[in-house]
């Protein structure tokens, strides 16, 4: 492929450095090798080497490298429809050229119209026949009912006196540990709370999520740059650079998270 020239094409690079990242660090942490992944999935390593350092311009039309990502991932035991959507590939409209025939025969012709002329008189002169013979409309004097005499006052019963409210039943406590990212940029994140995994998949942009614990919080980002974390209410921080991948472990004994860098 040639270099990007249109912002589309850029963005299809920039996700496809992210997923590479990803790719790349969970295979490593699968114990994974390049020729192992190529054996099992048919794809030539130099591919898969092109896919994980994000070149997109050593690999074929964008249709097949989201392909290739897919079984990548199902490779890996990811969510491997998840990860190949992240990658962004143009869709022709598909649109089916309409036959005259069929603007043709749904077409209004003149005798209908005429015969909803015909219905719409015949109507009205139905209604007026009907009124010139009902003739005038007598009216007659009729007592009034009983429930129309107004009756005297009379003191209303007093109310019953409001009961005391029951106090109000207090809020449990809080967990001791919450966590709180909001995506500035989308990102894979894997979640962990108190031992076991809550999340594993993609995040887009904008998205607020919220996990409490008794003791931890592990996080790991794909795309630290856009991930913004905020720990039990403190100021909100990014997890690190964009395009990097972090994990940080929010703990309940203290009040600053522990940081490990992932390298690449």
């Amino acid at each position: 492929m040639s270099d990007p020239t249109s912002p589309f094409e850029q963005q299809q690079v920039d996700q496809l450095m992210q997923i590479g990242a990803y790719l790349h660090q969970v295979r490593e942490e699968s114990l994974l090798t390049i020729e192992h992944v190529a054996t099992k999935t048919m794809i030539q390593p130099r591919i898969l080497r092109a896919i994980e350092q994000g070149k997109l311009e050593h690999l074929p039309e964008p249709i097949y490298v989201r392909g290739f990502i897919k079984r990548y991932a199902r490779e890996l035991g990811l969510d491997a429809e998840a990860v190949a959507q992240a990658f962004p590939v143009k869709r022709e409209a598909n649109i089916q050229p309409q036959s005259w025939s069929d603007v043709s025969s749904r077409q209004l012709r003149p005798y209908h119209l005429y015969a909803l002329y015909i219905a719409v008189i015949m109507a009205a002169i139905a209604g007026l026949s009907y009124l010139l013979t009902r003739g005038p409309i007598r009216t007659t004097a009729t007592a009034p009912s009983p429930s129309a005499v107004p009756s005297p006052d009379l003191p209303s019963p007093a109310a019953p006196a409001a009961s005391p409210e029951a106090p109000a039943s207090p809020e449990p406590p809080a967990m001791p540990v919450q966590v709180e990212v909001t995506m500035q940029e989308q990102s894979w994140m894997r979640v962990i709370v108190d031992g076991e995994t809550e999340f594993e998949g993609m995040l887009s942009e904008g998205t607020q999520r919220t996990w409490t614990a008794n003791e931890e919080v592990q996080i790991r980002a794909g795309n630290a740059g856009g991930v913004l974390v905020e720990y039990n209410n403190q100021p909100a921080t990014l997890m690190g650079d964009r395009g990097t991948v972090q994990q940080l472990i929010f703990t309940a004994s203290g009040n600053s998270p522990l940081e490990n860098q992932a390298t690449q």
